[in-house]
């Protein structure tokens, strides 16, 4: 009987593959970042999912999350950007999204007309208030293979990877002729 392949089986495949033509490639810490990268797109894809019946999706579940743990329900532009990890751009696009439906408003900072102030509404309290229960369900479903040993393990993992002081940047080995070497 042959085993049920996994949704990671054909990237497996794939990264071995790839290490057996190339001795500069890591397989191992190319399958971890490939994982990291499934992990996040399923998380994304079921919350998606279940926001849909909200008229939301993820990226501005995100931003509203983080607006409705902010102090008075408001941040700036910049510190959605680092508080959701998306882009300015992309930032604009979903504030401008959330405000055509009244879940959050901008405003001129008062001291400062340059600066400006992005605050959730009641609107938008009330209808991440709906949202959430179904996301954490979908949310908790996916990490209840774990034990809460191993949530909390890569919990810190996780942390010790992304909680890099601002600034700090990783120098990447690489020859001077930067191109890589080919296995035959």
């Amino acid at each position: 009987m042959n085993p049920t392949p996994t949704a990671f089986a054909a990237a497996d495949e794939r990264l071995s593959r790839s290490a057996a033509r190339s001795a500069v490639f890591d397989q191992p810490t190319a399958t971890l970042a490939r994982l990291i990268h499934f992990a996040a797109k399923s998380l994304a894809d079921d919350a998606n999912t279940a926001l849909k019946a909200q008229g939301l999706n993820y990226p501005s579940y995100a931003v509203m999350v983080m607006l409705f743990g902010a102090p008075d329900f408001c941040l700036t532009p910049g510190e959605l950007t680092a508080a959701t990890n998306e882009k300015p751009a992309n930032i604009t696009r979903l504030c401008d999204e959330l405000a055509r439906q009244n879940l959050l408003e901008r405003r001129s900072d008062p001291n400062d007309r340059r600066r400006i102030h992005v605050t959730l509404t009641a609107d938008g309290q009330a209808r991440l208030t709906q949202a959430l229960p179904a996301v954490m369900a979908v949310t908790q479903r996916r990490f209840a293979r774990l034990s809460e040993s191993d949530q909390q393990q890569l919990t810190h993992l996780l942390r010790q990877w992304v909680d890099v002081p601002l600034g700090l940047t990783d120098e990447v080995p690489g020859d001077a002729s930067g191109e890589p070497p080919i296995k035959s």
